[in-house]
């Protein structure tokens, strides 16, 4: 029997609704080009927290990877987005730009 392989994962981060890593939480791998997709709408412009499991990611106050953070994030804790340089509540798009 053959072995299937999907997509390789070149990253993965959660992010949260609240800062301190609480409330709900998604984890996305490798991209999200916008996070008001009608699916799961409830984290664009709503993220104060996150975790970096892998990779090297870039985040963006606008979908489509417009207007990029000053910065390159990789694995760790951020309990408070605006400890960053992040604005509370204004991201929404994100994508893993090399792995780790």
């Amino acid at each position: 029997m053959a072995i299937k392989s999907g997509k390789p994962v070149m990253g993965e981060i959660i992010i949260y609704l609240a800062r301190n890593l609480r409330m709900g939480h998604r984890h996305i791998f490798n991209e999200e080009p916008d996070l008001r997709h009608p699916e799961d709408a409830g984290f664009n412009d709503a993220v104060s927290s996150f975790v970096v499991m892998k990779g090297i990611w870039k985040l963006y106050r606008d979908a489509n990877y417009m207007n990029a953070y000053d910065g390159e994030f990789g694995p760790g804790v951020y309990d408070w987005v605006e400890s960053y340089g992040i604005r509370n509540d204004e991201m929404s798009s994100l994508k893993c730009i090399r792995p780790t």
